[in-house]
C-alpha cells in the first residue's frame, strides 16, 4: 500500500486558496484555460479539497472536455460524500454529455444527501431542493422530447448578427490591432469560407441598393417614361455569393423591391428568355441566336467581319449575358424561396437551373469556357447541384407520414444520384487547374481558396447527400417488403442494415471532409452516430470516440454560430445516450468509422497533398481524450485483420 500523503501545511493551504481564487477571477472572466490552470495548482498543494475538484469540473465542463470534468465530479463525491455540491456538479456533467437518466439518479442522490445535512436550517434545504426538482424536470423534458431530426442546419439569418458578419467584424478588428490582412480566417476553415462570402454579399447589396427609378424622355415614347438605373452583374454578384455559402443570404423588404428593379434592369439589357418555356427550348432558342443577328442588325455587321469564327465568337457575346441570366435569375428564385419561403424549398428552380446547365454543357462541349461563361463551369454546377439536393432533403423531411413509398423512394433515389455524381465529378476533376497555382502571385493560397470552396465543400455536401439517402432507406422504408403493386419489381433492393451501414460510413466521411469550425461537420457526426446505433454491430470505444468528438465540435464554432444550432434533441444524441453505459459489439461486420474518418484524413493529405494545420485534422485527433484514443487504439489492433469489406454486413 502506496504511504499516504501528509495533510498541506498552513502555508501550502494558504498558497491553494490564492491560486483559487485567481481561478474564480479567470472562471467569471470566461476564461475556463486559466482557471482549469490555476485550479489545478491550488489542488497539487491541497489535494483533499472537494470544492478544487468541482471547481476544476466546472472549468473543464466549460472547455467541453466532459470525461474530465466527470472524472473531477466524481473525485469531489469521493472526497465528501455527504457534500450535494458535489453531487449536483457530477450531475450536470453526466446532463452535458446526454446521459440523462444518470444524471437524474444523481440528482435524486443531491436531494437525499442535503436532505441529511446537518449543517443546513430547514429553510436553506428546502431551497437547496427545490433547485435540484427544477433542474430533473428540466432532464426529464429532454428525455420526453421528441427526436429533432435535422436534414440541412438552419442557422437563423439576422441582419445584424449573421455568422458571417461577426466574421468579417472579427477580422476587421484584428486588422486594427496590427494583424496583417487576410492571415485570419485562417485557409480551409469555414470561417474563411463565410468571410469571403460575407465580402461578396455585402458588395453585392451596395450595388443592389444603388438600384433606382427615374422619370426621364424616351425617344420615341410620349411622355416621360419610367427608367431604371443600377449596376449590371448585381445578380451575378448576389448568386456567387450564396451559392459558396447560402448562410450570407439574408434581404430585407427594400431590398427585395431593389432585387425586382435588378431582374427588370438586366432582363431589358440582356434580352434573356424567361421561365416560360422549358429548358430545354431555351437552350435551342440560345443556339440559334448563335448565328443569327438580333433583330435590326445584318449579320455582317454583327459578325464584324466574314468569317464564320467570328460569327461564333460575336454570337456568344451577344447570347453569353443573357444565357448566365437565364440561369442565375433561376438560381436567384430558387434561394429566395429556401432562404426566405418557410413553407418552400425552392426546388423546382433548383432543378430548373440544374437542366439549364446540364443542357447548354451537352449541346456546347468543345466551346472554351471563357466564352461559354462562369456558369457552366462543372464546379458550378456541382454547387447547384449540392443546393437542389439539400432542397430535396428538406422537402423529403417534410412528407406526411401515410406519403407513399413510390413517392418517397423517388425523392431519395434522386439525393442518392446527386451525391453519386459529385463524388464522380470531384475523383475525376478533384482540384483546380496545377497551372493557375503556379502563377498565382499570392503564392498558392488563392489555388488553396478555389479548391476549399469549390472542391472540396460540395464533395462533403455529397456525402452528406448519400448517407442522408440511405439512412432514410434504411429507417423509413421496409425495402424487403415494399408493395409490388406500388414499385412493379421486388429487385434486389438492398436491405436496412446494409443501407445504415453505408450511410453511417457516408456521414463519417462527410466529417472527415469537412473543416473543424464547420457546424454541419457536429451534425454529420450525430448522424453516423444514430445510424451505427440503429444499425448495430459497432465497437464501442469507436463509439465512444465519434461521440467525443461530436461533443466538442460546439467550441470550435460557437464563437460565431449560435450554440443551439446543433438541437440538444438531435435524433444522434438521443441515440447516443440510449447506449451510454452498455456493452456493444458482437458477431462479424463490425463498423470501424474512426478508421474511416482517419483513412480520409491520410487520403488528402498523401493523394491531394492537403497540409495538417489547413485540415484541421491534427487538432481534432488531438483534442480527443487521451483515454478513449488508447481504447480505441487497442480495439482497433486486436481487429485490425477483420476485413473491412464485411463492416457493412
Amino acid at each position: 500500500m502506496a504511504p499516504s500523503r501528509p495533510p498541506p501545511t498552513e502555508s501550502q493551504l494558504k498558497q491553494s486558496d490564492e491560486w483559487k481564487q485567481k481561478g474564480n477571477v479567470a472562471f467569471r472572466a470566461k476564461n475556463f484555460t486559466e482557471a482549469f490552470a490555476s485550479y489545478t495548482e491550488a489542488i497539487s498543494l491541497n489535494p483533499q479539497s472537494q470544492t478544487l475538484y468541482s471547481n476544476r469540473s466546472a472549468a473543464l465542463l466549460s472547455l467541453g472536455r466532459l470525461p474530465l470534468a466527470l472524472n473531477d465530479a466524481k473525485r469531489a463525491v469521493e472526497l465528501d460524500p455527504k457534500w450535494a455540491k458535489g453531487y449536483r456538479r457530477k450531475a450536470s456533467v453526466l446532463d452535458a454529455m446526454k446521459r440523462f437518466r444518470e444524471a437524474l439518479v444523481v440528482y435524486e442522490e443531491a436531494i437525499v444527501v442535503t436532505r441529511a445535512d446537518p449543517s443546513l436550517s430547514d429553510e436553506q434545504k428546502k431551497k437547496e431542493e427545490a433547485e435540484v426538482k427544477k433542474l430533473m424536470i428540466a432532464l426529464n423534458k429532454k428525455l420526453n422530447a421528441k427526436p429533432a431530426h435535422p436534414a440541412v442546419l438552419l442557422v437563423p439569418r439576422d441582419q445584424y448578427r449573421a455568422p458571417g458578419l461577426l466574421i468579417v467584424r472579427e477580422s476587421e478588428r484584428r486588422v486594427q490591432q496590427g494583424e496583417q490582412f487576410g492571415l485570419w480566417p485562417p485557409i480551409g476553415s469555414c470561417f474563411r469560407r463565410l468571410w469571403i462570402a460575407e465580402m461578396q454579399f455585402h458588395n453585392a447589396l451596395i450595388h443592389l441598393n444603388e438600384f433606382n427609378t427615374v422619370e426621364m424622355p424616351v425617344s420615341g415614347m410620349p411622355g416621360p417614361q419610367q427608367v431604371i438605373f443600377g449596376r449590371l452583374q448585381t445578380l451575378e454578384e448576389l448568386t456567387t455569393a450564396m451559392i459558396e455559402d447560402i448562410r450570407v443570404g439574408r434581404l430585407d423588404m427594400e431590398s427585395l423591391g431593389k432585387l425586382n428593379l435588378c431582374l427588370q434592369l438586366e432582363q431589358q439589357r440582356r434580352n434573356a428568355i424567361g421561365p416560360n418555356i422549358t429548358p430545354k427550348e431555351a437552350i435551342a432558342e440560345y443556339a440559334r441566336r448563335l448565328t443569327e443577328p438580333p433583330s435590326g442588325r445584318s449579320l455582317p455587321e454583327f459578325a464584324r467581319s466574314g468569317g464564320s469564327g467570328s460569327v461564333l465568337a460575336s454570337g456568344w457575346d451577344y447570347v453569353r449575358p443573357a444565357l448566365q441570366l437565364s440561369i442565375r435569375s433561376s438560381l436567384m428564385g430558387a434561394f429566395l424561396k429556401s432562404v426566405l419561403a418557410e413553407d418552400d424549398n425552392g426546388t423546382p428552380e433548383f432543378r430548373r437551373c440544374v437542366e439549364l446547365i446540364e443542357e447548354a454543357r451537352a449541346l456546347w462541349p468543345d466551346v472554351d469556357g471563357s466564352m461559354r461563361g462562369r456558369s457552366l463551369e462543372e464546379t458550378f454546377l456541382r454547387q447547384v447541384k449540392v443546393h437542389l439536393g439539400e432542397s430535396l432533403m428538406v422537402g423529403y423531411s417534410r412528407l406526411p407520414k401515410d406519403s407513399p413509398s413510390s413517392e418517397r423512394t423517388k425523392i431519395l433515389d434522386e439525393i442518392i444520384s446527386i451525391g453519386e455524381w459529385i463524388v464522380r465529378s470531384f475523383e475525376n476533376k478533384p482540384h483546380p487547374p496545377e497551372e493557375q497555382r503556379l502563377i498565382d502571385p499570392a503564392g498558392g493560397s488563392r489555388w488553396w481558396m478555389l479548391y476549399y470552396t469549390h472542391y472540396s465543400a460540395p464533395l462533403a455536401k455529397a456525402h452528406i447527400l448519400i448517407a442522408f439517402g440511405n439512412l432514410s432507406y434504411g429507417t423509413d422504408i421496409d425495402t424487403v417488403a415494399l408493395d409490388s403493386k406500388e414499385t412493379g419489381k421486388r429487385g434486389p433492393l438492398a436491405s436496412s442494415p446494409t443501407r445504415l451501414g453505408i450511410s453511417a460510413i457516408h456521414f463519417t466521411k462527410a466529417a472527415a471532409w469537412m473543416p473543424m469550425d464547420e457546424p454541419e461537420r457536429a451534425n454529420a457526426l450525430w448522424w453516423a452516430i444514430f445510424a451505427m446505433v440503429r444499425r448495430g454491430g459497432y465497437y464501442l470505444a469507436d463509439f465512444e470516440v465519434l461521440r467525443d468528438m461530436a461533443t466538442k465540435c460546439p467550441g470550435y464554432f460557437t464563437p460565431f454560430f449560435p450554440l443551439d444550432c446543433i438541437p440538444d434533441n438531435h435524433a444522434g444524441k438521443h441515440a447516443a445516450a440510449e447506449v451510454l453505459g452498455t456493452t456493444v459489439g458482437g458477431g462479424g461486420g463490425l463498423l470501424a468509422l474512426t478508421e474511416v474518418m482517419r483513412d480520409v484524413w491520410k487520403e488528402r493529405m498523401e493523394k491531394w497533398g492537403e497540409q495538417k494545420e489547413l485540415m484541421g485534422a491534427d487538432k481534432i485527433w488531438e483534442d480527443v481524450e487521451p483515454e478513449l484514443k488508447v481504447n480505441w487504439s487497442e480495439v482497433w489492433k486486436e481487429n485490425q485483420e477483420e476485413d473491412f469489406k464485411t463492416f457493412m454486413g
